[in-house]
């Protein structure tokens, strides 16, 4: 089983994508909420990576974003350790340690 700081960091690189995919669109949160039939709020709680979108958003997010599903829920490696640090440093200090620790115990 993942664990859940993991679960919490995938989401947010998730949300990143979304993100992006918005922005490169010229859409504000709105827009794009009415582009998946979802509501502001979910739209930024998803860029946010509180949640992630159901299968059939992640579809059509993934679509207009000119990408497949896989591709907005896994990153390549160079783009992940992007991610990863930038995510890193939004943290609290506490969890910049629990999550080192955390590596540090599988080995990496």
């Amino acid at each position: 089983m993942k664990d859940k700081s993991l679960k919490e960091m995938h989401k947010k690189i998730v949300g990143k994508k979304i993100y992006d995919i918005r922005v490169n669109l010229g859409l504000t949160l709105e827009q794009f909420g009415e582009l998946v039939n979802a509501k502001k709020s979910d739209v930024y709680r998803w860029e946010k990576g509180y949640h992630l979108p159901n299968k059939n958003r992640l579809k059509i997010i993934a679509m207009k974003g000119g990408i497949e599903v896989t591709q907005l829920l896994q990153s390549n490696g160079q783009e992940a350790i992007k991610d990863i640090i930038e995510i890193f440093k939004s943290l609290k200090r506490e969890e910049k340690e629990d999550c080192l620790t955390k590596l540090l115990n599988l080995g990496l």
